[in-house]
């Protein structure tokens, strides 16, 4: 992973989508797809921080994880 205007394709975890490709700051890919990313990322760090007895860091990366799970179902659903 690098920063600033480089590539960089980064697999999500335990949720078994296929890789993301960031390309000078933008995600080619929709909302689900970020939403889904981040939840995954929240959900290690919150394990993360819960081996380290950090409990109020945890809880809300815990927080941000169910959030961007839900902004994820929402964004997967057909508009009416």
């Amino acid at each position: 992973m690098t920063c600033r205007g480089l590539r960089v394709v980064v697999a999500p975890g335990r949720w078994g989508r296929g890789a993301m490709t960031y390309e000078n700051g933008r995600h080619r890919g929709g909302a689900a797809d970020v939403a889904i990313y981040i939840a995954s990322l929240t959900d290690e760090l919150a394990r993360l921080a819960e081996s380290y007895d950090l409990d109020a860091l945890a809880y809300v990366l815990d927080m941000a994880g169910l959030e961007a799970a839900q902004v994820s179902k929402q964004a997967a659903e057909p508009a009416d």
